[in-house]
Parts: structure tokens; sequence; C-alpha cells
């Protein structure tokens, strides 16, 4: 166990010294941007002011204008933005494939809304647009002695006080953060955990003391990475670890979990340099918000001292204490001993490249760009051209946010409700091809911005079929080049439609089917009929013919027959 405890301080040792190379631009970033966050390298009490460097707001408003323009570009709370759907298309011709997949994204994104999903996310979105690294930490919301699915909880970590590490595929495999909770929360936390004597006897002395300790989440050695629902947690692949630092090194609780339950997030990353931490657009704009900053502050002073200027006076020219307030009477020996002393301060100007100033750091946060009109009502055509305009801005960021926070998300959010039996069991066609790697579930986005991208091709595909249809007309057979049950599938795929709105393959062979083998009963009914008008009229001619009377006029008819030689 000491040799164990030893491993995690020596590694985290390793990581926060990495970290030491991040905060001091972090701190700044914050001091200008995300003041409420200030507290990387300097500790504040609750309540204290935060503002003291911050003499314009134009980069917080910036960088929170992209954080909104983000989370309802990609995971906005009114519709669906995601769907989940098989890496083998033809297993959602099965219609019970087809309905759970379909289901479990409903169920999925139904616990998403009724969670702080949505609050939480977006403090992710403004550390990554700022910071250029955000963390969010999944958990289910376990109360207890209840039974059943919980819910879903989420955590957005303050910047600095996690580290972090990464796999052999670049992606945030290790968590190392630090976590302060009172006495008496922790040991409602860790009803087993193992604390010390003296930390036993604080905890009855004084419950509400502030206390930090080490959270460590891991992959775990030569463990298997698949699970099942007995899998024991201190079996999983993935380590969880309380460690006590306060007075000696101490680990305190150890379970696990079956993926990892945070989701790290970097803007952009400079891998060469074997950075772990990314870099945002605060650093970006960062010299114009310090020049910016100091700009006002100078001008702020200047104003002051045009209002209110200072006063020169000749050396013993004012008999008596100079007044300064308005209406005040100052006795002098002659009327030039005093005076306001001149600023010439040029206000238009310090006005001029404040604005300056203003526009590019709007614009390094993509305000200008990504903002909708300045009126209540916009055209379609206005939404989707800002919505393109976004996915052609930020595209690479756009990519990682894809990657490393969504997919995470709903990946971890899905493996909980398929353990907690809130999907339900998935049917046994989808089990056996996953059995031989072809019934994996992939995820296909669907918000704002996916389907700006998408509708490109649905316009595309819109007008080739617009340009072919007069062709029609003149060969009619052009028609056959066209697969119209693709078409119709594509433009489905193009628009993200729910895939529960088209039929599957299977179901319309069917269909077509029926209708093909009805129209041959109806051809045959017709038949029939015809077959059994002509059987009546015949029958009187037979009965005649047979009782020797000859064919009667009126079946034979008013037509003239020649007459033929025997």
């Amino acid at each position: 166990m000491a040799e164990r405890v030893e491993i995690i301080k020596r590694n985290y040792g390793r990581l926060k010294s990495q970290r030491a190379n991040w905060e001091e631009i972090w701190q700044e970033i914050a001091d200008y941007i995300i003041p409420q966050k200030n507290q990387i390298q300097t500790r504040a009490s609750g309540g204290e002011k935060r503002t003291e460097k911050q003499f314009d707001s134009t980069a917080q408003d910036a960088n929170d204008k992209l954080a909104a323009a983000i989370h309802g570009a990609l995971s906005g709370p009114t519709n669906t933005w995601f769907n989940l759907r098989t890496e083998v298309p033809e297993l959602l011709d099965d219609p019970e494939v087809n309905y759970w997949v379909s289901g479990a994204t409903d169920k999925i994104f139904t616990a998403l809304q009724q969670s702080n999903f949505d609050g939480e996310i977006e403090e992710v979105y403004s550390d990554v647009s700022a910071f250029g690294t955000g963390a969010l930490g999944i958990e289910e919301h376990l109360s207890p002695g209840a039974a059943g699915f919980g819910g879903l909880r989420f955590e957005s970590l303050q910047i600095g006080t996690y580290c972090i590490d990464e796999g052999a595929d670049g992606l945030v495999n290790t968590v190392m953060r630090t976590v302060t909770m009172s006495r008496a929360a922790w040991a409602e936390k860790l009803p087993d955990g193992k604390f010390s004597s003296e930390s036993k006897e604080k905890l009855k002395e004084n419950p509400h003391e502030k206390v930090t300790y080490l959270h460590v989440v891991q992959p775990r050695m030569n463990v298997p990475k698949q699970t099942s629902a007995g899998t024991r947690a201190k079996k999983m692949p993935i380590e969880s670890l309380y460690v006590e630092t306060e007075n000696e090194w101490k680990i305190l609780h150890e379970s696990g979990f079956a993926e990892l339950p945070f989701a790290v997030v970097r803007w952009r990353k400079d891998s060469g340099a074997g950075e772990n931490f990314g870099r945002g657009r605060g650093e970006v704009a960062l010299p114009d918000i310090r020049t910016l900053n100091r700009a006002v502050e100078m001008r702020l002073k200047a104003w002051a001292k045009a209002i209110d200027p200072p006063i020169w006076m000749r050396d013993r020219g004012v008999i008596g204490r100079v007044r300064l307030r308005p209406g005040s009477i100052n006795t002098v020996r002659d009327g030039e001993v005093f005076g306001a002393m001149p600023m010439g301060a040029q206000f238009d100007v310090a006005n001029f490249h404040e604005e300056q100033l203003r526009t590019q750091i709007r614009g390094i946060f993509y305000n200008d760009q990504l903002q909708l009109p300045d009126k209540s009502i916009i055209t379609a055509t206005e939404a989707d051209r800002r919505i393109e305009l976004m996915q052609r801005l930020l595209g690479p960021a756009l990519s990682r946010l894809d990657l490393e926070l969504l997919a995470v998300v709903i990946n971890r959010v899905f493996q909980i409700m398929l353990r907690a039996e809130v999907l339900g069991p998935p049917p046994d066609t989808l089990l056996e091809a996953a059995e031989t790697g072809g019934g994996n579930l992939a995820i296909e986005y669907s918000g704002p911005l996916a389907r700006a991208q998408r509708g490109a091709d649905l316009v595309g595909q819109d007008r080739f079929l617009a340009s072919i249809l007069p062709l029609r007309d003149m060969n009619p057979e052009v028609m056959d080049l066209v697969n119209l049950d693709e078409y119709v599938r594509s433009a489905g795929e193009s628009a993200l439609i729910n895939k529960r709105i088209l039929r599957t393959s299977n179901e319309v062979r069917q269909i077509r089917e029926q209708r093909a083998a009805e129209a041959a009963r109806q051809q045959q009914i017709q038949e029939n009929a015809i077959t059994a008008q002509a059987a009546g009229r015949a029958a009187p001619a037979i009965q005649a013919i047979q009782e020797g009377g000859g064919i009667p006029d009126d079946i034979i008819g008013e037509g003239e027959f020649e007459e033929v030689e025997e």
C-alpha cells in the first residue's frame, strides 16, 4: 500500500509541475475574462469582489456570447441534438432494432434535459474558449437507499484544480483533481472512508470545517476493459481513489468506473511540444484585452481630472484654507493667485482607439460573425448563413468538441442508463451483430450546426432532381437512372429526421408485395367477372342447340354472316 501511495504522490507531483507552467496565464485570463474563476494562483473568500483588475467588460461579454453560440449550435436544450445509429445501416431494417435505437436516443435526451447538463456544459464551453481547456464530470445521481436509476449529475471542473494525462490515442485518460468540502460532506460522500483518528475527532469538533482531498481517476493496470453488471468496483478498468494529503498521504476510499467519468476538451493543442492542456481564444485576445483595460483606466483617471481638475495657487496667495466645494468662497490677495490646471486630455481620440480594440476583441471571439442581426425577426436564410459561417470559422475546434466532449458525454450516459436497465433489453439481432463486431452504436449529431452542414447536401440533391425533371418529357426513360427510394432516404438523412419516420427496407418490401398481391387479386376478380359475363350470354345458345331450336336471334345479334360453302 505504501508503494502504491508513493506512486500516486510521484505522478501527481509530475502532473502538477507541468500544470504550474499554465497557471500564470490562466490567472491573467481569468482576471480579465472570467473574474469569477480567478482563484488559480490566489485564493479569495466567498462573496469577495473579484473585478479589481477589470476596467472594461468587452472580453467577458464576448467570451460569454461565444460560449452561448456554441451551446446553441451544438447541444441546445430545445431540440434533440444527436441520434444513435448502428455502424451497419442494414441493421436498422429490422423494425425492432430501429425502434430500440430511436427509443434509446429519446430516453437519453430526456435524462439530459432533466439534469443540470445545460448549465454545466455552457460553463465548459466558456472555459474552453477562454482558457483552451474545459472539463466536465459525468455521474449518476445516487440518493442514499434509493433503488433504480436516480438521474444524472454533471459538474464543470474549476480550471487550476485538476491535472490531466493522455493515453496513446492522444485523448485524456487520467484526471487528478483536488476537491474541497466540509468534513460532514466528506463523511456523507465516503461513509466507509478510512479516515484517520485525528480526522474523526475534527469531524466531531467542527463538522463544517473545509478540507481538501485528492481524487485520482486513472486506468487500472491488467484489468479487462469489458465489464458486466456484476463487476465489482475494484475490478473495473478505471480506478477511483480518494487520497488524504493533509497530514500524511493515505488512500481513504477506493472504487472504480466502467468508463472515464470525465470529459476533457481542448480548443487547440500543440501536440508536438508535448502539451496536455489546450490554448483558447482568451490567450489570443489577451494583448488587446490588457491594452484596452489600461487605456480605459487611464481615460477614467483623465476624465476624473477633467471633471474635478487639480488646483494650482500662488504661495501664500490665499487667505486661510482653500475651499473647493460648489458655492464656496475663498479670500485671495489678488485675482490670479489660483485656478484649475489645464489637462489637455483628448477624449475623442481615446474613445476612437478604445472602440478599435473592442472591435478587435469581439472579432477574436467571433462575435461579429456569429451573432444574429439586431432585429426581432430574421429570415431562415440569414440563420442558416450564420450557422454555415460558424462551421467554417470553428471547424477544427468543433471537431475536438465533438470528439473529446459530446461523444464522451453521450457514451458515458448511454452506458449508465444501459446498466440501470432504463433503455430496456437490446434486441437479439443487435446483440448477435455485436458479438461479431458489427452491432456497435455510433453517434450522429443533429443540432443546428449539423443540420446546416447536411443542408448543403440536401440542396445539391434537390437541384439535381430539378434539373433532370424537364428531360422526362423528352425521354421518360431518363428517370430509370434515378433510384427514387434511395433519393428519399438520402434526403431524410440530410434533413436528420427521426429514423422512425421512414420505413425500413423490409417494411417497404412487405407493403409493396401486399400491394402487388392485392392488385393481382383485383385483376383476377375482373377476369372472373368477364368470364362469368360471357358464360351467362352463352348459356341460352347452348341450351337452344341442345333442344334443336338453333341459336336465338337475340344472341346472334343484327350482324350479317356470309354463307360458307361446304
